[in-house]
């Protein structure tokens, strides 16, 4: 009984006794794909027409079933040597071409599968389904290296990648209950390399960190994290992930007996002339602050939006607008006061807090703006438009 293996995660490699088939691990995307769908389709015997329809049907091939018929024979050239004399790698049927039922062959995404099924198994101890999860996201180095153009091998990517992502999801949840932040920490990074703008992922890993006590770690994180989100996804963060900004903030300083230590590390060592630029945790934050100091002494404040669009007020493709973003944002933070607050608030729109300017200076401020940009940028086409509101006092 041979050994036959079969790798289709991160790299192909087809594997008989111990040895790699070199003639199928080569660049024949063609021929291994062939392979691959026959043997993940061993159950059955697949008609010509459905090979056919599924390797050729996007191809302008004069004669797709003698191409068909030459790959079959490339893969038995390649295999029959290695294999007893009475075994055949492929058997021909009717009409229709089969994985030989007698060989058998570990395929490794069907192991990962199955290890993501066993995994989830609740009842079984922590211990036990930690060891489980290991080995699924060793299976995992990335996407089927096949004929990516190929609709069932998308497919295929899509499945896998929606299981690996889920179990890595799920396995960093587990470590955290068991008190593994270290291990979870590094799940996280892992799982996040093959989906970046994953929310859970973000969100697991910044818990991970504060559970180590590395939250200048996380704080970081949380900012960079926020700003992918908007810069790909074009989406504010969840309220779970917004959450978690407090417990960054929240880091535990040891007991200080000179206040003047203490305010050292509260100064602002970019302190310039330019507005305050933050996160919209921190810019709420401010404006609650404000809100109190209203109520308290009197005063006004007004909130500004500025929204960047192109010249018909659409939306910019991502690209586009994240560059243009980045430009506004250095228009805006250079032409307010030292006391006013800016933040990003969606993937096109800033916010601006105006403290003690009243309404007609506000629309002076931002028709300032818009200006300086324009002029800073005389070949930009994008559009620029604000709406301005007062803080109402209750």
């Amino acid at each position: 009984m041979h050994s036959i293996r079969m790798n289709i995660l991160g790299s192909f490699d087809f594997i008989i006794d111990g040895k790699s088939v070199s003639a199928l691990n080569g660049h024949a995307a063609k021929l291994r794909s062939i392979l691959t769908y026959l043997i993940l389709h061993r159950d059955r015997a697949v008609s010509h027409t459905e090979l056919i329809e599924t390797f050729y049907a996007d191809e302008s091939q004069s004669n797709p079933a003698g191409a068909l018929k030459m790959q079959i024979m490339r893969i038995r050239n390649a295999i029959t040597p290695l294999l007893d004399e009475e075994e055949a790698p492929i058997i021909s049927r009717r009409g229709s071409y089969q994985w030989n039922p007698d060989l058998k062959c570990i395929v490794d995404a069907e192991e990962f599968e199955w290890l993501c099924h066993s995994a989830e198994q609740v009842m079984l101890p922590a211990s036990e389904r930690l060891l489980l999860y290991k080995q699924v996201l060793s299976l995992y180095t990335g996407e089927v290296d096949l004929e990516n153009s190929l609709f069932w091998i998308s497919t295929l990517n899509s499945r896998y990648h929606r299981k690996y992502i889920s179990t890595a999801e799920n396995y960093a949840a587990l470590l955290g209950e068991c008190n593994e932040h270290i291990q979870m920490e590094e799940v996280c990074l892992k799982a996040i390399e093959h989906d970046p703008t994953n929310e859970a992922l973000h969100i697991l890993l910044i818990r991970a960190l504060l559970a180590q006590k590395k939250h200048p770690e996380a704080r970081k994180y949380y900012h960079s994290a926020v700003n992918l989100l908007y810069q790909e996804l074009g989406v504010r963060p969840s309220q779970e992930l917004a959450d978690l900004y407090a417990q960054c903030e929240s880091d535990e300083n040891p007991l200080e007996l000179d206040l003047t230590s203490v305010m050292v590390t509260m100064r602002d060592t970019e302190l310039n002339r330019h507005a305050y630029f933050c996160g919209f945790e921190q810019f709420k934050s401010i404006y609650q602050l404000e809100v109190r100091r209203a109520l308290r002494f009197g005063g006004c404040l007004h909130i500004a939006m500025l929204t960047v669009s192109d010249d018909a007020g659409k939306q910019l493709p991502t690209k586009v607008n994240n560059a243009m973003m980045d430009q506004v944002q250095d228009t805006i933070v250079s032409n307010l006061r030292q006391s006013d607050v800016v933040a990003q608030y969606s993937s096109c729109q800033f916010v601006i807090m105006l403290p003690y300017a009243n309404l007609e200076d506000s629309h002076m401020v931002l028709d300032r703006i818009i200006k300086a940009y324009h002029r800073g940028h005389p070949k930009s086409l994008i559009g620029l438009s604000y709406q301005i509101r007062e803080l109402e006092l209750m």
